[in-house]
């Protein structure tokens, strides 16, 4: 992926809000509860957690250690991060029985934000399920 392959926002502050908002039940479900899912494994380190050591995507420690220095290096390691979000979430035995709108087909990097200067970066993220509609968010994270 090169950033001629990706929308690369300049507008500053534009958040694209998730409604996480719960069912009759209490229960968050469908393309929302993936997206939670997602976000929660994208945002973990691997290895953070002591009994499942293989959780996460490692993507905070890329930042954390400096590796996103320009453009291009946003777009290759949101891949290699959601690559392993995406093996996380089908090598989860309690994901196989999750119906198909909690099941991820792929993430896509729609757009980002990349600014040194306030340390900040922000992803556009879609996440297309194997069944239903896709959802659209943004994830802020300090560089």
């Amino acid at each position: 992926m090169t950033t001629s392959d990706l929308n690369i926002s300049i507008i500053k502050n534009s958040v694209i809000p998730v409604d996480f908002t719960f069912d009759a039940l209490g229960t968050l479900t469908g393309n929302r509860k993936l997206a939670q899912t997602w976000i929660r494994l994208f945002l973990t380190d691997t290895g953070s957690q002591q009994y499942h050591p293989e959780t996460g995507s490692g993507f905070l420690n890329i930042i954390r250690t400096g590796r996103i220095r320009k453009n291009a290096d946003v777009g290759l390691n949101f891949k290699i991060a959601a690559d392993t979000v995406a093996r996380n979430l089908t090598s989860d035995p309690e994901t196989a029985d999750l119906p198909e709108t909690e099941q991820l087909a792929f993430a896509t990097l729609e757009s980002y934000l990349l600014d040194f200067e306030e340390s900040r970066l922000q992803l556009r993220v879609k996440l297309t399920p194997i069944e239903g509609d896709s959802i659209t968010f943004s994830v802020p994270v300090a560089v």
